[in-house]
């Protein structure tokens, strides 16, 4: 006697009749075990348990067949898309047209500090956003007012709290340098903080008199 699934079969790919089941009132699911092969229509019920679908045409070979309408969740420049897991499978992201969005349009930020007299910057900080990614694309320090003191100006570029995160890049300003003396960086690339830390930029005191005025920038992703 042929297995139930090979009944099925054989009426999809042919008459596609529908089939009457003795011994089972309407409406009472029968089980059926096995592929089927063709197309399968339900009408008036529903199907219980997993239907595995596949694309017929294996990677890297001859396209052949008719495209499968894809979508994608629509959001706007505002909100922050939250980051997965390693090998995680993530959904596609649009914006409010249907553009397929393929990386944040990044949230650039720039920070300004101006030392007093011979003091210290530690606060040229952009604050770290959870599930979201600084990276340091330039930063600017000058020194106005008087000549620098007798020790160099360390300028130090850190991936984390202002003296205690992690240096990403550091530059010192010679102590015999002058007033409007200026030292930068532009990072083609961008120097890239940890998930959630802060970006900063520290600035040693400029010696007696001396001002330092400190920038930083970059965006976050």
């Amino acid at each position: 006697m042929p297995a139930l699934a090979d009944v099925f079969n054989a009426i999809f790919n042919s008459t596609r009749q529908t089939i009457a089941v003795e011994g089972n009132a309407s409406g009472t699911a029968v089980p059926v075990s096995g592929s089927v092969t063709g197309t399968v229509s339900v009408s008036g019920g529903s199907i219980t348990g997993t239907v595995a679908a596949s694309g017929g045409v294996a990677s890297a070979t001859a396209d052949s067949g008719n495209p499968v309408k894809i979508g994608a969740i629509a959001q706007d420049s505002a909100t922050l898309v939250t980051a997965g897991a390693n090998a995680n499978r993530m959904n596609s992201v649009s914006d409010l047209l249907g553009r397929l969005i393929t990386s944040d349009a990044p949230a650039t930020w720039t920070k300004v500090a101006i030392s007093t007299a011979n003091t210290a910057i530690s606060l040229c900080t952009q604050a770290g956003v959870a599930s979201r990614r600084h990276i340091i694309t330039s930063w600017e320090v000058n020194i106005q007012a008087a000549a620098v003191g007798a020790a160099d100006v360390n300028v130090y570029v850190r991936d984390g709290a202002t003296a205690t995160g992690t240096v990403l890049f550091r530059s010192t300003i010679g102590a015999l340098a002058v007033r409007g003396t200026t030292d930068s960086q532009r990072f083609t690339h961008g120097l890239e903080c940890s998930v959630g830390n802060a970006a900063t930029l520290d600035v040693d005191a400029a010696g007696a008199s001396a001002v330092a005025i400190a920038n930083l920038a970059g965006y976050t992703a």
